[in-house]
């Protein structure tokens, strides 16, 4: 299908792939992201490094805060080596009345920036940023009013869903063009390299959907 992977990669500078996941999230579900990492440690908050960022998550409608998300996007030494969401407290309401509000964690290894360039993410890093974001609004936009039903603590399957929904969005060309601009020239990923993306995309899905069945 003659994708180029680091051709591809050019057009994925981590800084707006960030801005245009944040974009994407903020008008589906009328959010503001709000990054409150410069005050945090003044209101008693730790940090376990310092390229962790926090940031509160409001409705903007209702002017209420929602939850918050940590941000933690390069590798390093002893560090989780993956990419994933992990919930550190759930949505709850106290026997008083009062409410707990959601906090998790967004954990990333994306390429760390050079001298020569800035952080280049492959098409794959870019999925998989979309779809662990989806683990994080679950845990964070749940109405649930128990903990222990909170956020993705459902059925396994349900688990999934939300994070798997946002996997297409990358796939989309009308998305892609808001956010998928080349790190040296701007101009957006040309259609050519999309729709051969796009044809690649299928090989092997009946082995893909095998997967899903055993999800």
């Amino acid at each position: 299908f003659a994708v180029d992977a680091q051709r591809v990669q050019e057009y994925f500078p981590m800084e707006r792939v960030v801005e245009g996941l944040f974009a994407v999230t903020q008008k589906l579900y009328g959010l503001e992201y709000k990054d409150v990492t410069e005050a945090a440690p003044a209101a008693g908050r730790l940090f376990w490094h310092d390229k962790a960022k926090v940031y509160e998550v409001w409705d903007v409608e209702k002017q209420t805060q929602l939850g918050e998300f940590y941000w933690d996007p390069f590798p390093r030494d002893n560090k989780y080596g993956h990419f994933a969401v992990f919930p550190l407290q759930p949505r709850k309401v106290w026997a008083d009345g009062s409410l707990q509000r959601p906090t998790c964690a967004v954990v990333c290894n994306f390429p760390p920036p050079s001298a020569e360039r800035p952080s280049l993410m492959t098409h794959e890093d870019v999925e998989t940023l979309f779809h662990e974001f989806g683990h994080a609004l679950h845990n964070i936009l749940t109405e649930a009013t128990i903990g222990g039903q909170s956020g993705t603590s459902t059925a396994l399957d349900f688990v999934e869903l939300p994070s798997q929904m946002f996997e297409n969005w990358v796939w989309d060309a009308g998305v892609l063009g808001t956010f998928a601009r080349h790190y040296r020239t701007g101009e957006p990923i040309p259609p050519d390299l999309l729709k051969s993306m796009l044809a690649a995309r299928n090989v092997s899905s009946a082995v893909k959907a095998e997967r899903q069945v055993y999800y």
